[in-house]
C-alpha cells in the first residue's frame, strides 16, 4: 500500500519518544482499529512464519573462518574524517572485496533524521593501507524513484557477500512517522559496489509492511539463503530472524524474543546448528546485553535473559574466533556511549572477561559532555584479520585492525 505523504497511519514514535500519534485527519475510532490491528499482528508469535528444516536450518560453517588466522600479533587504528565526510555520520557497516579490501557504508547528514541524510561509501586499499574518497551510495529521493514512494528519512544499513560474488545491501527508510514506521530496503551489485540494482522493499510486516529495522550481520545458510537479523519497535519492541533466497525473496521468519524493549539482534553462528544472539534494550535505564540461543539452526530461540555484559540502550557487536570463543565489542557503561571495549567469551556467552578498551568513558567532546563511540561493526576477513568500525563523536568513522593472536595476547583486566 503506498501512503503519499501526509497520509497513511502516523507512526511518530520514536527511540526516546513515548508513542503512537492520532493521525489528523482520520476519525478516532479508526485510528483506535487501526491500532488495534497493530497490535494483534505484533503480539501474537504464531503470525511469524516458522523456519522449514533441512539444509535451510544449517548455518554454513565455512564461511565462519575460512583462513587460519596469521602468527603475529598486530593491532592499528585510524580514523576515517576526509574532508567529504558529512557534519554528521553513524552506524558504518562492512563488506570484504576480491583483494582483500573493504567496502564501508554508512549514513551521513546535517543530523540523524534529517532531510539530508544520505548514505555514503568508501573503500580501503589494502597495499596502500588508506581509504578512498567519500561518494554518495544512495539517497532518499534515488530510494523514492525506485520505489515509487515518499521517503522522508534514511537510517541504518548492513552489507554482505553472498558465495555467488552478489553484495547486498539491506537498509532502513521511512516514509512517515519516526523509525518506529521503518521498512528494509535492498540492492545488490554484482562489481563489489562499483554499480546497484535498483532498490526493492522487502515485505516484512503484516501491518502496512511498517516496523522493520536492520542493524546486525547478516549471514549464509548452507543451502545459499541469507540470514538477516531485524527488529521491530512499533508498540512492542522485539527482534527476529528473517530467511532470504538468493533471489531476494523472503522465505520464511521467526521471532528471537517476545520482548519486551529487546532490539537489534546480533548472531554470531557457532557451528551447523548453534547460534547465540545479543541484544540491547530499548530503554534508557541502566541493563545489560540480552542473550538467546538457538541449537537447531535458528528455528527455535531460548528465553531471552540478562547476560553478563553491561550496556545502556546501545549496540552490540559479535564475532566467533577460528578456536571457537566469541568477542563482543559493546558500550560497558552504566551512564552513556563514551566507552567503549572489548570483552572475550570461551563459553558461549555465557561469561565473559573484559580485555581491552577502544575508546575511554572519560573523554569529552567541546561542550563538556561525554563523547559518543557507538554503533561498532566486526568483520573478520580471508586473512584472518579483525576489522572494526564504529562512531566516532558522530563526525567520524574509526577504524580497527586487529587479529586473534592479539586477542589472545590481551591479559585480564586489560
Amino acid at each position: 500500500m503506498t501512503f503519499p505523504p501526509g497520509s497513511g497511519p502516523l507512526c511518530a514514535r520514536t527511540s526516546g519518544e513515548t508513542g503512537i500519534l492520532e493521525h489528523p485527519r482520520l476519525p478516532r475510532r479508526v485510528t483506535i482499529a487501526v491500532l488495534v490491528v497493530s497490535a494483534f499482528s505484533l503480539f501474537i508469535p504464531a503470525l511469524s512464519v516458522h523456519f522449514s528444516g533441512g539444509s535451510s536450518s544449517r548455518f554454513a560453517v565455512a564461511e565462519l573462518n575460512p583462513q587460519p588466522a596469521p602468527a603475529v600479533s598486530f593491532y592499528s587504528e585510524e580514523l576515517i574524517r576526509p574532508r567529504e565526510m558529512q557534519l554528521s555520520v553513524h552506524s558504518a557497516t562492512l563488506a570484504e572485496t576480491s583483494n582483500g579490501g573493504l567496502l564501508a557504508v554508512w549514513y551521513g547528514g546535517s543530523g540523524e533524521g534529517r532531510s539530508d541524510v544520505a548514505l555514503y561509501r568508501s573503500t580501503w586499499d589494502p597495499s596502500a593501507l588508506k581509504w578512498s574518497r567519500v561518494e554518495r551510495l544512495q539517497s532518499r529521493h534515488g530510494t523514492a524513484r525506485d520505489l515509487g514512494l515518499f521517503i522522508k528519512k534514511m537510517g541504518n544499513a548492513v552489507l554482505m557477500n553472498d558465495r555467488n560474488g552478489k553484495l547486498w545491501l539491506f537498509y532502513v527508510t521511512t516514509s512517515i512517522g519516526g523509525w518506529s514506521c521503518s521498512a528494509v530496503n535492498v540492492q545488490t551489485s554484482l562489481d563489489e559496489g562499483k554499480s546497484w540494482s535498483a532498490a526493492r522493499r522487502l515485505f516484512l510486516g503484516p501491518f502496512f509492511n511498517v516496523s522493520t529495522l536492520v542493524k546486525g550481520i547478516p549471514f549464509l545458510y548452507a543451502d545459499g539463503s541469507i540470514g538477516l537479523p531485524v527488529y521491530h519497535e512499533l508498540i512492542n519492541d522485539f527482534p527476529e530472524l528473517v530467511r532470504i533466497g538468493g533471489d531476494g525473496a523472503v522465505l520464511d521468519k521467526v521471532r528471537l524474543a517476545d520482548g519486551p524493549s529487546m532490539i537489534q539482534p546480533w548472531i554470531a553462528p557457532l557451528d551447523s546448528l548453534r547460534a547465540v544472539a545479543l541484544m540491547r534494550q530499548s530503554v534508557k535505564e541502566a541493563g545489560h546485553v540480552f542473550v538467546v540461543r538457538t541449537s537447531d539452526g535458528g528455528q527455535s530461540w531460548s528465553a531471552a535473559r540478562p547476560g553478563a555484559l553491561r550496556n545502556r540502550n546501545s549496540a552490540v557487536t559479535s564475532l566467533r574466533l577460528s578456536d571457537g570463543s566469541v568477542i563482543a565489542v559493546f558500550n560497558d557503561s552504566d551512564l552513556d556511549r563514551s566507552d567503549l571495549s572489548l570483552a572475550r567469551s570461551t563459553d558461549a556467552g555465557e561469561s565473559w572477561r573484559h580485555i581491552w578498551t577502544f575508546e575511554h568513558g572519560a573523554v569529552r567532546d567541546k561542550a563538556g559532555a561525554p563523547a559518543e563511540f557507538s554503533y561498532p561493526w566486526l568483520l573478520e576477513t580471508r586473512n584472518g584479520t579483525i576489522h572494526l568500525v564504529y562512531s566516532h563523536r558522530r563526525t567520524g568513522v574509526k577504524h580497527v585492525m586487529f587479529n586473534e593472536p592479539w586477542i589472545l595476547a590481551q591479559g585480564p583486566g586489560q
